[in-house]
């Protein structure tokens, strides 16, 4: 009996040791993923290096100078990019749909979208009947028609629903419904954890200016009905 002693006892000594292991490792998870949820979330979607893996099938880009020949034809004047992020490059959604693909999410935590539209004073002088419709994984989020991007309605901050966000990311779609497409331009996204703007928006955006975007472009042409004219824009070729 004696001999079978040492034996028992370095079984229990092997579980325990098993055990304090494994609380570690728990711990150590759920002190990380504490950590995880407590960080801000913030990100910066323009045309740049930061957007190219994240976006697909936009139309663009267009500069504030181009912008302004554009709105010429059409009679109506376009306003300047909104601060806090302010680069006066914008891109459009294709008439066939585009995307942003957003990782990195928590599913304990409420996202919101900014999106500063490209906007017009007076825009349903121009008579475009275009609606934009925005979704999160097939839920719909909102709807917006040209004749709404007044300079009042500029930056438009959108909730995305947690059960779109739990696997950790959510596709955001856009829809155009118009003639031709391309008539809704984006200068920026933002994405945020936050229901005010953070202050980090600033400092995102010096991080930004520091990268000179390297874009790959394709000409193309959106042909817009006789009464609007055409407007060559050029197509981004984002990478697979």
């Amino acid at each position: 009996m004696a001999a079978t002693r040492p034996g028992i006892s370095s079984k229990i000594i092997m579980v325990l040791c098993v055990m304090i292991v494994s609380i570690a490792v728990t711990t150590a998870k759920e002190k990380t993923s504490k950590t995880e949820q407590d960080t801000p979330f913030l990100r910066v979607y323009q045309m740049g290096k930061n957007a190219d893996k994240a976006m697909s099938d936009f139309v663009s880009p267009l500069t504030y100078e181009e912008l302004v020949e554009w709105s010429k034809i059409r009679h109506i004047e376009v306003n300047e990019d909104n601060p806090p992020v302010k680069d006066n490059v914008a891109w459009f959604t294709s008439k066939y749909g585009s995307q942003l693909n957003i990782t990195g999410l928590h599913m304990h935590k409420d996202y919101y979208l900014w999106i500063d539209f490209v906007t017009f004073v007076f825009p349903e002088d121009a008579g475009i009947p275009a609606i934009l419709e925005i979704s999160a994984d097939g839920k719909k989020l909102k709807r917006i028609r040209f004749n709404d991007l007044s300079a009042a309605g500029q930056i438009v901050r959108i909730r995305i629903p947690r059960e779109t966000t739990v696997d950790g990311e959510v596709k955001i779609l856009f829809v155009e419904y118009s003639g031709a497409g391309g008539f809704f331009g984006m200068w920026d996204i933002i994405v945020t954890d936050t229901i005010d703007m953070p202050p980090q928006v600033e400092e995102e955006q010096k991080k930004i200016k520091k990268e000179k975007p390297r874009l790959q472009e394709k000409k193309m042409k959106l042909l817009k009905p006789d009464t609007q004219g055409s407007i060559e824009v050029k197509k981004l070729n984002i990478p697979a």
